[in-house]
């Protein structure tokens, strides 16, 4: 995955039964048309962030889809009673929806606090999305702003829906 252009999407071995897929007989000619009523966006506000959410947006209005965008703080330790960082993230969580968006439903944004991976498959889990999309770096860009294929490998084989990696 490293390796490949800008957007995969990965079904990841626990996906099951859930995806909303119609069946199909063999003689049906028809496209597939999928299911899909929730999109979680998780962004560490990498250099790209801005066209991710632009992807995760577009996605968005053709499924006529809800929409969250999550950041993860996992050192927490420094904010103390100084609530100033979270309300930043809050506020750049939401300057990520392009203003001239037609979403038909008002985004949810969203920070927690801890594992990166562990929380992005709970807030998934806990909205239960059809979709997740993850904004990454290659491997080559050691120390980016971007969730680390590590990270993403961990939420592709743990997530209950699809996840597709945009590459920055």
């Amino acid at each position: 995955m490293r390796h490949q252009p800008r957007q995969i999407l990965t079904v990841g071995p626990k996906v099951s039964g859930r995806a909303r897929l119609p069946e199909l007989s063999a003689r049906d000619l028809a496209p597939l048309e999928l299911d899909i009523r929730q999109i979680l966006l998780a962004t560490n506000f990498g250099r790209n962030a801005a066209l991710v959410a632009g992807d995760a947006v577009s996605l968005a209005q053709e499924f006529r889809a809800r929409l969250t965008l999550i950041h993860v703080i996992e050192d927490y330790t420094r904010l103390g009673s100084n609530p100033g960082p979270i309300e930043d993230n809050l506020s750049r969580l939401r300057e990520l929806i392009p203003r001239n968006a037609q979403l038909q439903y008002i985004p949810e944004t969203l920070i927690e606090f801890g594992n990166a991976p562990e929380q992005i498959l709970k807030a998934a889990a806990e909205r239960e999305a059809d979709m997740i999309i993850l904004g990454t770096h290659s491997s080559s860009q050691v120390g980016g702003t971007h969730l680390p294929w590590s990270a993403a490998h961990h939420v592709i084989a743990q997530a209950h829906c699809p996840v597709l990696t945009i590459r920055q």
